[in-house]
Parts: structure tokens; C-alpha cells; sequence
């Protein structure tokens, strides 16, 4: 099946440890999303934060998100 939208309101995901990894190929200009809800404990590694949870932070931020923890494992990012 094939699918044809390019807006999402809330996009959620715990895809164990791959949740930056994923975000950052993501294209914030192609796909607009209202509200992303992500893991970022192991962003780098289990149980590590780094360069790549750095790097989706900035990309977030300049895609015009702001930033707010939802719980000590999730971040909600939100336009």
C-alpha cells in the first residue's frame, strides 16, 4: 500500500536505542510533524548520551521545535 501525506501530529517511538539515529534522517522539511516523542537514553549507546543526541537536539531546534523531557527516558519535541 502507498501512502500520500505529509503531515503528522503526533508521531511516537521506543525503537530501543535507534530513536536519534532514525530522527536525524528523518526530513523535517518533507514530513511535518506537530509533536515527536522519542527515547534518548541510549542515543549513543546503551544507556549513553553524545554526538548524535547532540546533533538531533540542534536539528530540532532548527527545524523550530521546542524541547521538554516527559519522563527520565523521553523527550517531547513540539511546534
Amino acid at each position: 500500500a502507498s501512502f500520500n501525506f505529509d503531515a503528522i501530529d503526533k508521531f511516537y517511538m521506543d525503537v530501543e536505542g535507534l530513536d536519534v539515529s532514525i530522527l536525524l534522517e528523518l526530513d523535517f522539511d518533507r514530513f511535518k510533524i506537530a509533536q515527536i516523542e522519542f527515547e534518548f537514553v541510549h542515543s549513543d549507546g546503551t544507556w549513553t548520551r553524545g554526538q548524535n543526541f547532540i546533533k538531533l537536539l540542534e536539528k530540532l531546534m532548527n527545524s523550530g521545535y521546542t524541547l521538554s523531557k516527559s519522563s527520565e527516558y523521553n523527550i517531547i519535541a513540539s511546534k
